[in-house]
């Protein structure tokens, strides 16, 4: 793939830059673009896969919250073919490809009766987590599924890499 090529995603637009040549698509239209290295297949208001010429293969689905006063449109990023990442891959996302071993210890109930707490052991670090519930868009990028997850508190200091402020740029461009 041609190292000159952008792309970005936000929740308005798929901005391709290629060079000196910018390309902009809505998320309101259908787009099947192919190019040496890179295909992007755009789901009208739904989602984005990205295909590139080594076999990986990302989605971004768009999740739009409607008449929500607090909540807004956002972004999700899914993986769908990460064995083509090397063992080197790193980053926030990267950190997740593979696998983790970590231990729930001292389950009991929570500041909130409806969720219990507990403690977790990951990379030699005790964490304070709690019982909830998240979406899971990977079937069913529509609406999701709801899976019960355990939340890391403070940022997830402690099981991520570093602090998440390190994961925070200014501009990716």
């Amino acid at each position: 793939m041609n190292q000159n090529v952008r792309l970005e995603i936000t929740t308005q637009n798929v901005i391709l830059q290629n060079g000196m040549e910018r390309r902009i698509f809505s998320w309101f239209h259908e787009v099947d673009l192919q190019q040496p290295g890179l295909t992007l297949i755009i789901k009208r208001k739904e989602s984005l896969e990205v295909s590139m010429d080594n076999g990986a293969k990302f989605i971004v689905v768009l999740h739009q919250v409607w008449k929500h006063p607090l909540r807004q449109d956002f972004l999700g990023f899914y993986m769908i073919d990460s064995h083509r990442l090397s063992e080197q891959t790193h980053g926030l996302l990267g950190q997740f490809f593979h696998p983790i071993d970590f231990d729930i210890l001292e389950v009991h109930p929570g500041s909130d009766p409806e969720k219990l707490d507990a403690t977790m052991i990951v990379k030699n670090n005790h964490l304070t987590v709690t019982r909830g519930w998240q979406k899971d868009y990977v079937a069913d990028i529509q609406q999701g599924a709801n899976i019960p997850c355990w939340l890391i508190h403070n940022n997830g200091d402690g099981l991520i890499d570093g602090n998440h402020t390190d994961y925070i740029v200014p501009s990716i461009f």
